[in-house]
């Protein structure tokens, strides 16, 4: 009979102690999910300058973030580091930021331009959370020619654009 018991609760319990460990380990992804282009952060052209603006709600704790650029030339495909740092730091709602000034509480050790001189050119933005093992591909930009940047215009991960970006 005690047998019997056991057995009948053994699937049980092995799906109870599957899903814990399932979401002890995805639990960070559930806060801030890690899926290209959902964040909802923008691009535009100001004053030559590549400016990112935040436009959700303020985030979790980030640790670092990496700004990197893909132009073509000489029909290959060469990949550039705008900007890397590290430091604790959160995006907030309508917070802007550039290859130079990073987000408050972020400090570059690598820092320079994208240039906006060359399409296609494709900006990655890519940033880790506090916890570990939460690297985010948060958005890549794609810039096929200078109009999509042209009279303030905005440019939203994968490509849309709009006049305002929240």
């Amino acid at each position: 009979m005690r047998n019997n018991w056991r057995a009948r609760w053994r699937p049980f319990l092995a799906a109870v102690v599957g899903a814990a460990t399932l979401i002890s380990l995805t639990g960070c992804a559930l806060v801030f999910p890690s899926r290209p282009n959902s964040a909802p952060v923008f691009l535009t052209e100001r004053d030559g300058e590549v400016v990112f603006r935040w436009c959700g709600e303020t985030t979790p704790e980030f640790e670092s973030l990496k700004i990197t650029y893909r132009v073509v030339i000489n029909g290959e495909k060469e990949h550039f580091t705008a900007a890397q740092g590290e430091g604790l730091f959160r995006f907030g709602t309508e917070q802007e930021f550039t290859t130079r000034e990073p987000p408050i509480g972020l400090e570059y050790h690598t820092s320079g331009s994208i240039p906006l001189d060359s399409y296609p050119l494709v900006v990655f933005l890519d940033a880790d959370q506090v916890a570990p093992g939460t690297a985010n591909d948060l958005a890549t930009f794609n810039l096929d020619a200078p109009d999509q940047l042209a009279n303030g215009q905005w440019v939203a991960p994968g490509g849309p654009v709009a006049d305002v970006p929240c």
